[in-house]
């Protein structure tokens, strides 16, 4: 029997927020949009990348989102080379998941 655990680290168990809002803004800034809040972020996060950008560009002024395809192409780009831009454990957490 094969046993495993699976943990949901982005924004569970660890403190993300910071790579989300790096590539968001490095993104929306090629589009003329943004830099937004941390706050902000906090609101655009929570169920996925896509209706983050879409909240984004909103946000941005494009309600249309005339260039959401183009926008979250490039989002996952630049988030892949930075998803660990100033990553850290939540407070409290034991380590368990976290070497140095």
């Amino acid at each position: 029997m094969k046993k495993a655990a699976i943990f949901d680290l982005d924004g569970t168990l660890s403190d993300s927020i910071m790579s989300m809002k790096y590539s968001g803004d490095k993104t929306m800034a090629e589009f003329g949009y943004g830099p937004f809040s941390v706050q902000d972020y906090k609101y655009f996060v929570g169920d996925g990348a896509a209706n983050l950008v879409k909240r984004a560009l909103i946000k941005g002024g494009d309600t249309e989102l005339t260039h959401f395809e183009a926008a979250y192409a490039r989002y996952r780009e630049i988030f892949q080379a930075n998803c660990m831009y100033q990553v850290k454990p939540y407070e409290g957490n034991s380590g368990s998941c976290w070497k140095s």
